[in-house]
């Protein structure tokens, strides 16, 4: 499949992905009940006072300085601390758009409906981000503790149509398509994207010797808290003690890229990543061309991937690929890009790989019996959603010479046609940017699925 950046697709990625508010709507969210005081949360530098002393931890595991998180919480309205001293995001409500829902949709998924709920990116990993469209109860949080005076409260599930006792065709795409844009972004790190229940251990640290542990993304209608928001999430929850979701809500009709970026989005805040705003005082960086990042407003562009602040203007310096490692392990190389131990091309097999580093180049070596014209072709293996990998395919003899490279401009694949003699050769695969930081994009977070194939 090829991914290629037309100036059509940038302008319908563009429509902010809403065809009615993602926010709570008027009437929807009830009072907590009798007795229920109003959240008590502080921004800038009201926030600061309140952290006090537990700044420098707070700043620690975010993995930036104290200065750099006091200038984060004076700039961004959205980082919230609330009575207890933890840190918080909420998200600013999208606004409406003109584009009809059903542009939005596609309406034929790319897996079989059976699959919907069964869908793992590493089964085998033990770290969970498990996106669950079916509606949940959330209670003992610290959600509950601080915005429905200590009552458990329901989101509903996922809904297109106002049908909930069944799942349409558009329905079960938006939900497949979320899982790949999501499993796209996370593909570097040895975690499990998921939309399967793992159960309440898998996603819950209960201490020394527990390996397994996450974080919740609920997606759905917003029912409990008390102003329009897009989504929010405590900073830091992933693997907490208790199951702290993160919320994405999606009220009415929505797109799929919508609930994936803000999915990715508000995960990253679970991992203690924080917004990628502008010097100029934007809390949300829109991005520029073809690229935004995904902590930023991600919802326009169709590349979107985790920065550190290169771009022209950036506030925000955080490492997010470091972050993310840290938190959740890096995968071991897949491909070697070294002669000796590079994978075989057999002629007419697809071969899958992960570009899961910056500079990670994968190998395959490949034997022609006799002079002939070959074709080799990579894909994002991400189906029809965004990819964040950028690719430049490189083909050299035996000796080391290059004979050819492709990494066409607008696209984020590689296809070359040449003429060979019998002999040995090698494709590598590599993850590369295209102009610069603040035109394009770098080969910092140019990572992801996919695949090769030579006929």
């Amino acid at each position: 499949m090829s991914h290629t950046i037309s100036p059509t697709k940038v302008l319908m990625a563009g429509f902010l992905a809403f065809a009615t508010f993602f926010a709570v709507e008027p009437g929807m969210v009830r009072a907590a009940g009798p007795g229920a005081a109003a959240p008590d949360l502080r921004s800038g530098e009201r926030a600061i006072e309140r952290l006090g002393d537990r700044l420098a931890d707070a700043a620690k595991k975010m993995r930036v300085s104290e200065r750099e998180l006091r200038q984060t919480l004076r700039d961004d309205a959205t980082l919230k601390v609330d009575s207890k001293a933890r840190l918080l995001f909420v998200e600013k409500a999208p606004e409406r758009s003109s584009i009809s829902a059903s542009a939005q949709w596609p309406t034929t998924p790319p897996y079989a409906t059976s699959q919907t709920f069964a869908l793992h990116s590493r089964p085998n990993a033990t770290l969970k981000i498990y996106l669950d469209f079916t509606g949940h109860t959330t209670a003992g949080t610290r959600w509950n503790q601080e915005f429905t005076g200590g009552r458990a409260f329901t989101t509903p599930a996922f809904d297109l149509d106002g049908s909930r006792s069944t799942l349409s065709s558009d329905e079960h795409a938006a939900i497949q398509l979320t899982y790949l844009s999501v499993r796209e972004d996370f593909a570097p790190f040895n975690v499990d994207v998921t939309t399967q229940d793992p159960g309440l251990g898998a996603l819950t640290y209960s201490g020394a010797g527990d390996t397994t542990w996450g974080t919740r993304v609920v997606i759905g209608p917003n029912t409990w808290y008390p102003s329009q928001a897009g989504g929010v999430a405590y900073v830091g929850t992933f693997g907490s003690s208790i199951d702290t979701p993160v919320y994405v809500f999606a009220n009415g009709i929505v797109s799929t890229k919508f609930v994936a970026e803000a999915s990715s989005h508000e995960t990253g805040h679970s991992l203690n990543l924080t917004h990628d705003g502008t010097t100029a005082g934007e809390e949300y960086y829109a991005g520029h061309g073809s690229w935004a990042p995904i902590m930023g407003n991600s919802y326009g562009r169709p590349i979107s991937q985790w920065s550190a602040g290169e771009y022209t203007g950036a506030n925000n310096q955080q490492n997010d690929l470091n972050v993310l490692g840290y938190y959740l392990g890096w995968l071991s190389d897949d491909i070697a890009g070294g002669t000796g131990t590079s994978a075989t091309l057999p002629v007419g097999t697809n071969r899958y790989g992960v570009i899961n580093f910056t500079n990670d180049v994968d190998a395959f070596k490949f034997s022609l019996g006799a002079s002939r014209s070959i074709t080799i072709s990579t894909w994002n293996s991400t189906g029809p959603v965004d990819p964040n990998l950028n690719m430049r395919l490189v083909l050299r003899n035996s000796a080391g010479t290059v004979l050819a490279t492709s990494s066409p401009t607008d696209s984020t694949t590689a296809r070359m046609t040449v003429t060979l003699a019998a002999g040995t050769y090698y494709a590598y695969v590599k993850g590369v940017g295209e102009g610069t930081a603040s035109t394009g994009w770098t080969a910092y977070d140019s990572l992801g699925f996919y695949g090769i194939v030579l006929n």
